[in-house]
C-alpha cells in the first residue's frame, strides 16, 4: 500500500506547473488568465547568453476575443539577468485561431544577421479542424523579443508542393 502512495506522490510532483526559477508569474496583454503548459525549455544563444522559454495557455479577455471558448498560447522568455518578455504567439495576428492546445516543439533556427530566432510549433484547432501552426520569434533592433509576423505568415502558409508531392490549389 505504501508503494502505491509513493508512486502517486511522485506523479503529482512531476506534474507540477512550470514556473520561472524566481517564481515570478508573467503577465500578458489582453489576457485574464495564464496557465503554465509544460516544462521550461533552456537554450543558449549564439552570443553564449542563456534563455529559458516557458509555455502558457492563455484565456483572452472578452474585449480581445469574440469567442468565449477561445484559448490562446504564449511564452515567457527569461534571460540570465532576470529580464523577461511575454508574448502572445497564437490567438491573434497571423496565427489567429479558436483554440491553441499546446506548444509541441521549440528550436533555435538560423538567425537573420545577428538577430536570434526561435521556431515554435503548436497544436491548434477550430470547431471543424485540427492542425499545427508555426510562430517565429526574433528580436528587433533594440533587442526586444517579438513575433515576426512576416516570417510567421510564410511559415504558416502551405507551400505549393507538399513533401508528399500533392499540389495545394490556391485561389486568385
Amino acid at each position: 500500500m505504501s508503494l502505491k502512495i509513493a508512486v502517486l506522490s511522485l506523479t503529482l510532483v512531476a506534474a507540477a506547473p512550470a514556473r520561472a526559477q524566481d517564481g515570478v508569474e508573467p503577465t500578458f496583454p489582453e489576457v485574464v488568465a495564464a496557465r503554465p503548459d509544460g516544462p521550461p525549455r533552456k537554450f543558449r544563444l549564439r552570443t553564449g547568453k542563456p534563455v529559458e522559454i516557458l509555455s502558457y495557455r492563455l484565456t483572452p479577455s472578452s474585449e480581445a476575443s469574440r469567442d468565449a471558448t477561445a484559448a490562446w498560447c504564449g511564452v515567457a522568455l527569461i534571460h540570465a539577468d532576470g529580464a523577461r518578455s511575454t508574448l502572445v504567439t497564437v490567438g491573434r495576428g497571423p496565427l489567429e485561431t479558436v483554440s491553441c492546445d499546446r506548444l509541441r516543439s521549440v528550436r533555435l533556427i538560423a538567425p537573420v544577421g545577428e538577430r536570434p530566432r526561435f521556431e515554435l510549433i503548436y497544436d491548434v484547432r477550430s470547431p471543424n479542424a485540427a492542425s499545427r501552426a508555426t510562430a517565429i520569434l526574433t528580436t528587433d533592433a533594440r533587442g526586444d523579443w517579438g513575433v515576426d509576423d512576416a516570417a510567421t505568415g510564410r511559415a504558416a502558409s502551405p507551400s505549393p508542393k507538399s513533401p508528399a508531392g500533392a499540389t495545394t490549389l490556391r485561389s486568385r
